[in-house]
């Protein structure tokens, strides 16, 4: 195509035109002028198409979004083999390491995890999404004092950022326990973002940790306005109501977060709470049965579930109710508590009540009570020696209740010692007067005083 110049040959051209062909040469010099500009039109066009195509992803990146799809499947295999090749890829692209850990806490090896994590740290100190991934390790591993400065230290390398924020804010809160730390935190987040219902949550309830009711109320009220399909704020606001006294209210607020999911345990359990306050034990088991429809392995439903049929004397569903509890938490101390004295009630399989007791003074051993059924257990079975060990030790233990003090004074008088007896039963009723014993302490006094 031949080349348009402005260069002297064409302005001498231009300056040889005749006046007579000066408009044929001017359209000439128009229509080539025009086609150049389409021309450079068209260059620019593919340049910007080229440059609006975005480039392909490096291979490390690329490797990284094959382990974080592997993850999601839980296909952790995949998910290691697709990282470790990432970091082969790039070992500066270090969220294939946050992937890493991510697996290996999967795979409970906290010690690899930390691992991977303390690499990602050391070889970008400054991105904040590595730190964000450490400080939430170290929170997890109730390792709060650290996380608090992996947290703040994000903060600080992502000022424009208000996610480490909200985990610094959480940390003050369930961790550390400053709740007033969590309130200037979320206060300074919800300036930031006014009409984030999560944010404005969390701040009513670092407020109602502080004591400040109202405040508080107003917070969860306003995160229920703007998240109306949430049933969390309204089941904090419940809560936050109860402090306050307002059992109506907190029932309403109860009310609303199971108009949103039905299913929202948190809320049944909260109004079975109340109902059991109430003195309404059927109304209250009526909830907790709704509750374990959204959440069938709660140990504390099934507790709860055993304890009203055990109040009830309906032995074969408490039993069955605190059998479920210690199957969904192995762990749970005051269910196998219960559990043997359900059967030293009914001077039944003595044996396993025996084991029971002790496997729950094994997980909880500074729990008084605990000690108590152990005594019992053992005066069940004939061993009045260890009964007396056991009891005794117990009656000596804070916080002191008068039922264990019932039951020193029973074993006392079995064996003869008057005198013990009765300072056992004074004590008891010392203590408190209207403990389910009490009238059936009163009684075996009266009958210790008069014989004596």
């Amino acid at each position: 195509m031949p080349r348009i110049s402005t260069s002297k040959n064409v302005r001498s051209f231009c300056l040889r035109v005749s006046r007579s062909s000066a408009p044929v040469v001017l359209i000439l010099l128009g229509l080539a002028w025009f086609s150049l500009c389409v021309g450079l039109v068209a260059v620019q066009a593919v340049s910007l198409g080229t440059l609006n195509t975005p480039p392909p992803a490096p291979p490390a990146e690329v490797s990284y979004k094959k382990g974080v799809a592997s993850l999601s499947t839980g296909d952790l295999q995949e998910a290691e083999e697709a990282f470790k090749l990432s970091q082969r890829q790039d070992a500066r692209y270090t969220l294939a390491l946050v992937g890493l850990a991510d697996v290996a806490l999967r795979k409970k090896d906290l010690k690899a995890a930390e691992g991977y994590l303390r690499q990602a740290v050391a070889r970008t100190p400054d991105d904040g999404t590595i730190l964000m991934a450490w400080g939430r390790f170290l929170h997890s591993q109730r390792r709060f004092k650290e996380a608090e400065e992996a947290f703040k230290q994000a903060a600080a390398r992502t000022p424009q950022s208000s996610i480490p924020l909200i985990s610094l804010g959480r940390l003050y809160l369930s961790g550390l326990h400053q709740p007033q730390e969590a309130v200037q935190i979320y206060r300074r987040v919800a300036e930031r973002q006014p009409y984030d219902a999560n944010v404005r949550q969390a701040l009513g309830q670092s407020l109602a940790a502080t004591g400040q009711l109202e405040a508080a109320t107003a917070e969860l009220i306003e995160a229920g306005r703007l998240a109306p399909d949430n049933p969390t704020s309204f089941y904090e606001l419940g809560r936050v109501y109860l402090a306050r006294r307002d059992r109506d209210r907190a029932l309403e607020a109860f009310d609303a977060a199971l108009r949103v999911t039905p299913s929202f345990p948190p809320a049944h359990i909260a109004k079975g709470e109340i109902f059991e306050r109430d003195q309404h034990d059927e109304r209250a088991l009526t909830e907790y049965e709704a509750a374990l429809k959204g959440a069938p392995r709660s140990a504390l439903v099934h507790l709860k579930i055993g304890q009203i049929h055990e109040r009830h004397r309906r032995m074969p569903e408490a039993e069955q109710a605190y059998l479920k509890a210690i199957d969904t938490n192995p762990k749970l101390a005051i269910a196998y508590n219960n559990l043997a004295m359900l059967l030293v009630e009914r001077n039944e399989r003595l044996d396993q009540a025996l084991e029971w007791a002790r496997t729950s003074i094994k997980l909880s051993p500074n729990v008084p009570v605990f000690l108590d059924t152990v005594g019992w257990v053992y005066r069940a079975r004939g061993d009045h020696q260890q009964a007396l060990a056991a009891l005794r030790k117990a009656s000596g233990m804070k916080p002191a209740y008068p039922g264990i003090l019932y039951h020193l004074g029973i074993l006392y008088a079995e064996r003869g010692q008057r005198k013990d007896a009765v300072k056992a039963f004074s004590e008891a009723l010392s203590l408190k007067q209207d403990f389910p014993q009490a009238a059936d302490t009163q009684a075996r006094l009266n009958a210790l005083q008069r014989a004596s």
